[in-house]
């Protein structure tokens, strides 16, 4: 039922490619079988290399062969291409479920893991519905022994995961896209936008990236679990991060651990390559993950070598830390979440233009100060601004005081509070998602990918 199901999800978008979806599985559990049956790495590696082959040449075919170079070709000839007509090249959640596989053929090449012959049970660890087309990226160690295992109704995970969801579609509706609404005809007529305005759209932006994007997961978490699946968790308060490394070790956590086992490690053990360039390309892969667009290899790039920098630098940034702060530890990590906050608002700028053209006129209009600037925007988008901020803050707000404490536990905490607490609570987040909630069919941004 739950194949049946999942199949009917993502055939509910496209059912044409679905079919690449079959393909992937398909080649992926023979090549498993047969890496199962050989005992030597190099008597494997023939069919390790065809699920690469496969799964990659997919991911290039659809992603970047059809959709980035056609966009290079045009901008050459100085014609342009609208996304309209290149999403309807890229198969929705090709990233992620392409990953997916690939991590398990790589896990039974390394004899991390047996191969699965139920073909049943593994199409389902491919195409499992709530993380199919956003993640998180799961590993087949975690998903694949809870989608074998008999699971009967439980009240109280039923409960954890139906708050979860709820709290996941209030971040979405209600908060991710009215920023979505603020921040639009910055992104989209960047000429016309200058200073504290374009500021405001680097932070916004980045805020309206993380509550979208965790907003998801928590749905996708909160269903699995009400499914009886425990899915991992993939934000750990990135808001708090001190650091470019620091924040990727919060952020989008399947996907920076998934490179780390799969690729750095490659380039680390098996082909010696310096650990400060292996670092470097494998964070300017993950920009060029995200999309077949520039601005994702210059977002990448940047993010690559500020880490690197920080890696060479520490012991003297260190040194330099405790000179100014001395023994004032809370000082130091408030100051150092406020830097790296607006150090990354600069580079969402980057992440959330749709061209170079877009962010180079962003960062160029950014440094041309108007005093009134932010207060032009205030009578068509002041509203919005006031409700995205008064629930925003106290969100945030609780994240820093309460900063060891994981957002899904202290969520949870409401389910034993008494009865008209608890009921307050979720009362309370569906007004707030009818009445302030935008329902203008505003995808998930990370559909995209």
């Amino acid at each position: 039922m739950l194949l049946a199901a999942s199949y009917f999800f993502y055939g509910n978008w496209n059912w044409k490619y679905v079919l690449l979806l079959v393909l992937s599985t398909f080649i992926d559990y023979y090549c498993s079988i047969k890496m199962g049956e050989k005992q030597d790495k190099k008597a494997r590696k023939p069919y390790l290399y065809l699920s690469l082959f496969v799964n990659l040449s997919l991911l290039i075919a659809f992603k970047y062969i059809i959709v980035f170079f056609p966009d290079i070709i045009a901008s050459i000839e100085n014609k342009a291409i609208s996304p309209e007509q290149l999403s309807v090249w890229l198969p929705i959640g090709i990233s992620f479920y392409t990953f997916q596989t690939l991590g398990y053929s790589l896990d039974v090449y390394h004899g991390h893991i047996k191969p699965e012959r139920h073909f049943g049970i593994f199409s389902l660890f491919v195409s499992y519905f709530p993380q199919l087309v956003t993640g998180p990226i799961e590993r087949s160690n975690r998903l694949i022994p809870q989608l074998k295992k008999e699971i009967t109704f439980d009240y109280q995970r039923t409960r954890e995961g139906l708050i979860l969801m709820l709290w996941g579609f209030f971040k979405k509706i209600v908060l991710a896209d009215r920023a979505a609404i603020i921040i639009y005809p910055i992104f989209h007529s960047p000429e016309d936008h200058h200073g504290i305005q374009v500021v405001f759209a680097g932070v916004l932006f980045f805020t309206q990236l993380y509550l979208d994007f965790s907003g998801y997961t928590d749905i996708a978490l909160g269903s699995a679990k009400v499914l009886g699946v425990d899915l991992m968790r993939n934000f750990n308060k990135p808001y708090l991060a001190i650091s470019f490394t620091d924040f990727w070790r919060r952020w989008h956590i399947s996907l920076s651990t998934w490179f780390r086992d799969n690729f750095y490690r490659w380039l680390v053990k098996d082909l010696k390559i310096n650990t400060n360039l292996s670092i470097f390309i494998m964070l300017v892969l993950i920009g060029l993950w995200h999309g077949a667009n520039w601005t994702f290899i210059v977002f990448g790039t940047i993010h690559g070598a500020v880490i690197v920098f920080e890696k060479i630098s520490n012991k003297k940034r260190q040194s330099i830390f405790t000179n100014i702060f001395g023994s004032h530890k809370n000082l130091r990590t408030i100051c150092l979440t406020i830097s790296s906050l607006l150090i990354l608002s600069f580079t969402a700028i980057l992440f959330g233009s749709s061209s170079i053209n877009t962010s180079t006129t962003l960062y160029h209009n950014l440094f041309i100060l108007e005093g009134h600037d932010f207060f032009e925007m205030i009578p068509n988008k002041g509203v919005d601004i006031i409700i995205f901020l008064s629930m925003t803050v106290p969100i945030l707000t609780y994240q820093i005081i309460h900063q060891k404490e994981a957002t899904i536990t202290s969520l949870i905490r409401v389910l034993e509070k008494p009865l008209l607490i608890r009921w307050s609570f979720y009362i309370i987040i569906a007004l707030l998602i009818l009445n302030f909630g935008v329902f203008n069919g505003l995808q998930f941004l990370y559909f995209q990918f």
